[in-house]
């Protein structure tokens, strides 16, 4: 799942060492392959079941009020 990150390294090394350019059109991207691998990998599911259980111990109430 990680192997999908490697154009991202490739961007970087390209950027580092030959002094290419990043465009918004590739930060955008870039965007959508993290996006890809949390949904793809279950990392998605984590962070949502993380909220719901500090929401539940927090009496259903937003933290601070």
């Amino acid at each position: 799942m990680f192997i999908n990150l490697n154009p991202f390294f490739s961007l970087l090394g390209a950027h580092w060492l030959l002094g290419e350019p990043i465009s918004p059109m590739q930060l955008a991207g870039f965007l959508f392959i993290v996006a890809g691998v949390l949904f793809g990998s279950g990392g998605m599911d984590n962070v949502i079941a993380r909220f719901r259980r500090a929401k539940v111990a927090a009496g259903g109430r937003k933290a601070g009020m």
